[in-house]
């Protein structure tokens, strides 16, 4: 069974900002609590790494990455 996103590591990933690099592995929202950050978390993040991550979820850290050309 994969490992699901909640509450708690959306929590712990705001509470470090320091992050700079995030890898995330085998990680399913739940339909009836998607994943999200706050918009403050993750504000150093320069770098994600996901292998089979759910769409919303990829989505939810995609924003916090630094735009770094016009097609981001």
């Amino acid at each position: 069974m994969p490992a699901r996103l909640d509450p708690n590591l959306a929590a712990f990933l705001a509470s470090q900002p320091e992050i700079r690099d995030l890898s995330l592995r085998g990680i399913t929202a739940c339909a009836s609590d998607p994943f999200t950050l706050p918009p403050s978390a993750l504000p150093h993040l320069e770098s994600f790494r996901s292998i089979h991550v759910d769409p919303d979820t990829l989505g939810e850290v995609h924003t916090r990455l630094p735009k770094v050309s016009e097609w981001d």
